[in-house]
């Protein structure tokens, strides 16, 4: 007897995930982020939420609570698609690691929307992103500005494997390397999981860089993403760098915006996170009803400096709402 009503209990189950994306049902959209603590998933939470309200959906958002678990992740995709969602929305924190759960959904017949940064294979309708590499060619491009054509550079890099900020930095390097005057003299080293972790790593390449007569072989700076920007701007802060080396970073924060009207940050790329949280929102919506959608999304960044930091678009893009974020 005990085993029918399993059998019975899982059935109805069933039924009422397939149904949830019929006509007479609320779609239930699952949303995995690469990680829920940091203001960047929190402002594509709130464009997810806006989403939800104007369309009616319910949007079960959950993520890993640190940076960088790849495992977790898998697990929380896997436990989404079990519950046959109407649509499923991932922000992929490795390339290649969650292609197989991403399948696994695509067999499932639930569509899947891939945010914020590409993973490999086709088993997903469409992708909502920055174009990472297009932003990575405008800081460098933006920093070449900034010194004149020449001086001494160094990059901070995100964790490897993540595609969004591999994308930046290659674009960033490729952007430098048309200026024969520019000397990258750091590359390789990572910020790891946190601001703490990308400020220990923002020491480590100054520390070598430092002559003397206590000054630093280095003119310009360029973080990758935003807590890696905050960081770096730690570092260059204790080593009284800030206003010496100029220093563009990626992404924003409260504490990165007053980086930059304090001077301690020359220029910020900002992405529009509420917007790329609303257009996946929207685009598995339209996946679950059968509609067509885009293969691709790019949403572009904005290079944001003092001159242009008050102007309306620009404020509301690093001040979002996030008063129905939790």
């Amino acid at each position: 007897m005990r085993t029918k009503i399993l059998l019975v209990a899982l059935a109805v189950s069933l039924f009422a995930g397939c149904g949830s994306a019929g006509n007479n049902h609320k779609l239930r959209i699952a949303f995995v982020p690469m990680h829920q603590f940091d203001v960047y998933w929190k402002t594509v939470h709130a464009g997810a939420l806006k989403a939800e309200r104007e369309r009616g959906v319910e949007v079960i958002w959950q993520g890993p609570v640190t940076a960088n678990a790849r495992a977790d992740e898998i697990d929380i995709v896997d436990n989404m698609v079990g519950t046959l969602p109407s649509a499923l929305v991932v922000g992929p924190v490795d390339f290649k690691a969650l292609t197989g759960p991403v399948k696994n959904a695509h067999n499932a017949k639930i569509p899947v929307i891939i945010i914020d940064s590409p993973l490999a294979g086709d088993d997903y309708q469409g992708y909502v992103g920055t174009d990472n590499y297009a932003g990575g060619v405008s800081a460098g491009e933006h920093l070449a500005k900034l010194l004149g054509g020449h001086g001494r550079v160094a990059i901070l890099r995100g964790v490897e494997g993540t595609a969004s900020t591999d994308a930046r930095e290659k674009g960033f390097l490729d952007a430098i390397a048309k200026y024969p005057d520019i000397k990258v003299v750091s590359q390789n080293i990572r910020g790891g999981e946190n601001a703490e972790t990308a400020r220990a790593a923002a020491e480590n390449i100054l520390a070598p860089l430092r002559k003397p007569d206590g000054t630093y072989a280095i003119d310009g700076v360029f973080a990758s993403m935003e807590s890696l920007s905050y960081g770096m701007m730690l570092a260059l802060d204790n080593a009284k760098l800030c206003g010496k080396v100029k220093f563009v970073g990626f992404d924003f924060s409260d504490q990165l915006v007053r980086g930059l009207e304090s001077g301690k940050i020359d220029a910020l790329v900002t992405q529009n996170p509420v917007e790329l949280g609303y257009r996946s929102v929207i685009a598995a919506i339209d996946s679950a009803q059968g509609k067509p959608v885009k293969k691709v999304d790019y949403i572009p960044t904005v290079i944001v400096t003092t001159a242009n930091l008050h102007n309306p678009d620009v404020w509301e893009r690093v001040n979002p709402d996030l008063s129905g974020v939790k």
